[in-house]
């Protein structure tokens, strides 16, 4: 095998595609160093029916934020809950220490391509 071809064999991948509803509308917030986040929480639901013949639902919530791209940032910032969404991003964990001094731990989809899906 060439150094080349082994290479991209190892390469990572670190993506992550949610299509769901917004849960509330769509969160901007700045930093004190002047970069704008959209933050937005999204619903994506499963359907099946179990061995006793009922049928269940689940539904999981994620958080997804748009960072560093402000083109991005202004196209989220008009989203509104109940508003069906598909967003392509990398999955990042954010830690924190809270004011009670217990450690937290947040994890979200950093966004790097957004689109607003139709109604299904």
């Amino acid at each position: 095998m060439s150094g080349a071809s082994q290479q991209s064999e190892r390469r990572d991948i670190n993506k992550v595609e949610l299509r769901g509803t917004l849960g509330r509308d769509a969160e901007s917030r700045t930093t004190q160093g002047g970069h704008r986040f959209v933050s937005m929480n999204i619903a994506t639901g499963e359907r099946w029916k179990s061995r006793d013949g009922e049928w269940k639902e689940q539904t999981e919530w994620h958080r997804a934020t748009v960072a560093f791209n402000d083109e991005l940032a202004d196209m989220a910032e008009g989203l509104r809950k109940g508003q069906r969404v598909r967003c392509v991003g990398k999955m990042t964990y954010r830690k924190w220490t809270d004011n009670a001094g217990v450690e937290r731990t947040m994890a979200e989809v950093q966004i790097g391509r957004f689109g607003e899906l139709e109604v299904l």
